[in-house]
């Protein structure tokens, strides 16, 4: 349960944001935004908690902002980038977490992440600027429920370090301590056997 407080401050944000009509919005063609962004739901763990598999590292961000910024540009596409997150986590609140619970027979309300690295370059990273990692990463901490169990890294490229040098700031102490990458070149490796897809 929130306390007050933070209740309070969540009913003004989905009021602000309009997020109780945000699943009938189109941000994009779905088709164009799988080959520029793939992601999606595969499966479960071996606790049953689903999975969502994100392939970051081949991420077009320039070619994302575009498509989800249209004629308002890059700014208008970053601003679209995080209300498109706002709209994934609405769409776990009340679709796939009321299903997951139902096919599992006990309630369901978070779920594994696996954010494949592969092709990721400091080049192709540096794209993604600090402006919207903040504004994206102060939307998921504050705002949303906690949805996320773990999040697995897996392909993590030698760069990886440099990378997430400039991610972690951005994110709470809960939310790090979620992370793992699988990779033993990072610092931060680790192994589990959740990460069994059925």
């Amino acid at each position: 349960m929130c306390p007050g407080g933070v209740a309070a401050g969540m009913v003004e944000w989905r009021s602000r944001e309009k997020i109780d009509g945000i699943l009938e919005e189109t941000l994009a063609d779905p088709a164009v935004l799988q080959r520029t962004y793939p992601m999606g739901w595969y499966g479960k763990d071996r606790t049953g908690r689903p999975v969502r598999y994100d392939c970051f590292g081949r991420v077009d961000a320039e070619g994302l902002w575009g498509l989800l910024g249209g004629e308002g540009g890059r700014e208008r596409g970053r601003e679209q980038a995080v209300r498109l997150a706002m709209q994934q986590g609405e769409e776990w609140t009340r679709l796939l977490a009321p299903k997951a619970s139902e096919e599992n027979g006990h309630e369901v309300y978070d779920h594994t992440m696996v954010v494949d690295l592969k092709q990721l370059s400091l080049k192709r990273f540096r794209k993604w600027d600090k402006a919207y990692m903040g504004n994206f990463a102060k939307v998921m901490s504050d705002y949303t429920p906690e949805v996320l169990y773990k999040c697995f890294l897996v392909n993590a490229p030698k760069t990886m370090s440099a990378a997430w040098a400039v991610v972690e700031p951005f994110l709470d102490q809960r939310t790090r301590q979620k992370i793992g990458a699988r990779s033993t070149s990072h610092p931060h490796a680790q192994t589990s056997n959740l990460l069994c897809i059925c």
